[in-house]
């Protein structure tokens, strides 16, 4: 046999070629490279955990998986829930169950508010309540609004109340 078709060859330059077996747990095929529950695939993916593809996220399949055509998918084990989606076509797709994201001048929190949600903006996270007076917006499902620039300037609804306060007002 030859260099090229035999199964398992060594060239005296130390090229090692082998279409099957086994390396530290790694178990390598024609095509694949597995361990355990992670997969390199020379069709061009990478799995890690029990994802099929990197498109479908209704199954309660939970893991990583990316291919050649730029599709990444990061899963839970929530079917339709708890992603991260990153399609070919260029759009990023974010579905949880609990959303906090905290950028320090932008801060979405789902679970806020007692569940309602709650925006911020400002320094340090702008105003942290309706009513607290921190420059900046705040604002939350149940209806409260907090857009605060000094103690001399704001709007605000809380409840059934409405404040507006400005050195100079123009209507």
């Amino acid at each position: 046999a030859t260099f090229g078709s035999a199964p398992f060859s060594v060239t005296n330059a130390g090229v090692l070629k082998a279409t099957s077996g086994t390396i530290g747990g790694w178990t390598l095929t024609d095509t694949t490279l597995t361990g355990g529950v992670v997969t390199l695939n020379s069709a061009g993916s990478i799995e890690v955990g029990g994802l099929a593809d990197a498109t479908t996220t209704a199954t309660t399949n939970s893991g990583f998986f990316a291919d050649s055509s730029g599709n990444v998918l990061i899963k839970g084990n929530v079917s339709g829930n708890d992603y991260l989606k990153i399609s070919a076509g260029g759009s990023i797709d974010i579905k949880s169950q609990v959303f906090d994201l905290d950028a320090t001048t932008l801060i979405m929190d789902s679970a806020g508010d007692g569940g309602t949600g709650v925006i911020r903006l400002g320094a340090s996270g702008g105003p942290s309540s309706p009513t607290n007076n921190t420059a900046g917006i705040y604002m939350d499902g149940g209806g409260a609004l907090n857009v605060y620039g000094d103690a001399n300037n704001y709007f605000r609804i809380v409840g059934g109340s409405f404040s507006i306060k400005s050195d100079t007002f123009d209507l």
